[in-house]
């Protein structure tokens, strides 16, 4: 499942422009990758690694996968290299989904 924000228009459009890469400049690819799993370290570091100061509900199943992706390489770069681009911009939809489905558990209809 994947989210969208419908009202979010100019986003979109940014964000398409942003990723709309040519398929031929793999030095742009890396790059981009690069600065999205960056970014993406960042909120993980935040918001996922066990004891974070922000750390949010969501399952051991979907934790250990960002556990793997984040930390288990040792360095900077993480796995990001081995994934396509696609990939990393969707490593957090399923503990969205998690953290959504929570909300929406408890707070039933009034959040969309």
């Amino acid at each position: 499942r994947q989210f969208k924000f419908e009202y979010l228009t100019k986003l979109y459009t940014h964000y398409n422009a942003i990723i709309t890469v040519d398929a031929d400049d793999d030095d742009n690819t890396e790059e981009l990758k690069r600065i999205v799993f960056s970014l993406y370290r960042q909120i993980y570091m935040r918001f996922v690694a066990v004891g974070a100061v922000h750390e949010v509900n969501i399952s051991w199943k979907t934790r250990a996968v960002l556990i793997a992706l984040f930390e288990e390489d040792g360095n900077d770069n993480g796995v990001y290299c081995t994934q396509n681009l696609t990939e990393i911009l969707n490593m957090f939809t399923d503990a969205l989904t998690e953290v959504h489905d929570l909300i929406q558990s408890m707070y039933g209809q009034g959040f969309k």
